[in-house]
């Protein structure tokens, strides 16, 4: 337990900001930041090694983005135009670029790919 608080606490803000470039609304933010706390916190286990945390971590973001937009039924589209800017871009609260693409990419073909199935 006190690994996983230690993570939240180290990750909490990054999560937040980074999840609210793609939902504007505050509420669903904080529903999909926790829906990914909650989702780690049940494979704990796998937050073990620190050299995949990272990974662990943006790719379960990726999915729980994925999961709101599917959701609700809202197209997805990358593009850095389509993100929302806000007072944290100045602090730097944001997953490094280098993995901004690898995170993004496969959500907008999971939710394009889903869209075209329906």
């Amino acid at each position: 337990m006190e690994y996983f608080e230690k993570i939240y606490l180290d990750y909490k803000h990054q999560v937040y900001f980074f999840v609210k470039k793609f939902i504007s609304t505050t509420q669903d933010v904080e529903d999909v930041v926790q829906e990914i706390f909650v989702h780690l916190w049940k494979h704990s286990a796998s937050l073990k090694n620190s050299h995949t945390l990272d990974s662990i971590i943006f790719k379960t973001t990726q999915q729980e983005v994925s999961n709101f937009y599917r959701k609700n039924k809202m197209l997805f589209s990358f593009s850095d135009e389509n993100l929302i800017k806000d007072e944290a871009d100045k602090f730097g609260f944001t997953f490094p670029n280098r993995n901004r693409r690898r995170i993004l990419k496969p959500i907008s073909e999971s939710v394009m790919d889903q869209r075209r199935d329906k």
